[in-house]
């Protein structure tokens, strides 16, 4: 059965990755994968009216990604086309992919329903060391704040949830409603606001899927898009506190999370 809720998280190798510019230069480049949203890439110079990013994941890579997401980034002002493309071959030289880069998918021209969130789902990027952003622009103002490549989580059954949820950072409990009986592990101190998200009886499959991108230690600080629409809208969160699995049974399991810092 198709489900509305999907989630589009960062893979660690595309966080770790080593950025160049091979086409145009970006003073600012590295922010685009430092999980900050305003903290942008800005393109200072286009060649021949594109820009080409570099990304290395480095040898031995496993992963094959099947999304790509652009976070608050000003494309679509410009009529900019995005594409994605990535090699035959462990190899580059010069200032384009060689040997002859492989499409991930058929270029994009920006428009502003992709603004301020893009997401390209069902793309093709190989297992390679080497992946290339292309962006062709008429102007040298073009600015990204994250780039997400990653395996989507597509649980099998959609969750209850509500928002908005304000939460009380420096007790770690819920202001707003109950807080179910759950211990969120907090880091800092303040009010935020953000989405209760609760599933009930996932199966071991589902667990796996979720486990496998909450295994990185560093889940909590890595943003990531998500929808609950099926794909009409993308919003743009980080998890607040430590997820909760509580096994109902055997083969079913209760997850709760919560959602913070969504922007749409």
């Amino acid at each position: 059965m198709a489900t509305n809720w999907k989630f589009y998280p960062q893979s660690p190798l595309v966080e770790a990755a080593t950025l160049v510019a091979d086409i145009g230069t970006s003073s600012t480049k590295d922010n685009i994968l430092n999980n900050r949203k305003l903290s942008l890439l800005n393109v200072d110079t286009v060649t021949a009216g594109q820009y080409r990013l570099q990304i290395d994941v480095g040898s031995g890579n496993t992963i094959d990604p099947d999304f790509m997401a652009l976070v608050n980034h000003n494309l679509y002002t410009d009529t900019a086309t995005v594409g994605l493309t990535h090699s035959t071959a462990d190899t580059v030289t010069g200032t384009a992919p060689s040997p002859v880069a492989t499409d991930s998918f058929t270029v994009v021209t920006m428009t502003s329903a992709h603004q301020p969130i893009f997401v390209k789902t069902g793309i093709i990027v190989l297992a390679k060391r080497y992946w290339w952003l292309d962006i062709t622009t008429s102007s040298a103002i073009a600015y990204i704040g994250q780039l997400l490549i990653g395996v989507t989580v597509n649980p099998s059954v959609d969750p209850n949830w509500e928002s908005p949820i304000e939460i009380d950072i420096e007790s770690g409990r819920i202001v707003n409603i109950s807080p179910g009986g759950f211990n969120w592990k907090t880091r800092t101190h303040g009010i935020k606001q953000g989405w209760q998200v609760k599933y009930q009886f996932l199966s071991d499959a589902d667990v796996t899927l979720f486990k496998a991108w909450l295994a990185d230690d560093d889940f909590i600080d890595t943003p990531f898009v998500f929808t609950n629409d099926g794909g009409t809208t993308y919003y743009y969160g980080e998890l607040m506190g430590n997820p909760q699995f509580k096994p109902v049974q055997a083969g079913l399991t209760d997850l709760e999370f919560f959602i913070s810092e969504v922007i749409a």
